[in-house]
């Protein structure tokens, strides 16, 4: 919060971070699956992963409104820049817990 200097941006990472924990839990609930280490070990992940990303996002957004973008651009530029690391962690931890799933 005193990073960003504002209320807005740390609100939205929190929501975002929420919104992962409801996310697990629905697919814990979906799949049938109980609360035991290895779902909180990775809800934990998840929240880790979802508040990393928003963050730099958020960061992003904040570099291009300040340069003068507007709202859509500075929004737009913001997720197309960090696309590809958001997609490599989400299939390297998807791959990586593959073989647990299929156990």
């Amino acid at each position: 919060m005193f990073l960003l200097r504002e209320w807005k941006m740390p609100f939205a990472i929190l929501i975002v971070a929420l919104t992962g924990i409801c996310g697990c839990l629905m697919a814990l609930w979906v799949t049938g699956v109980p609360l035991n280490v290895s779902s909180y070990t990775g809800m934990i992940m998840i929240v880790g992963i979802l508040a990393e990303n928003s963050i730099f996002t958020v960061w992003q957004y904040r570099m291009n409104r300040r340069s003068g973008g507007g709202v859509d651009e500075a929004v737009d530029y913001a997720i197309a820049l960090r696309i590809r690391p958001k997609l490599m962690t989400a299939i390297g931890a998807v791959l990586a817990l593959m073989r647990r799933f299929y156990r």
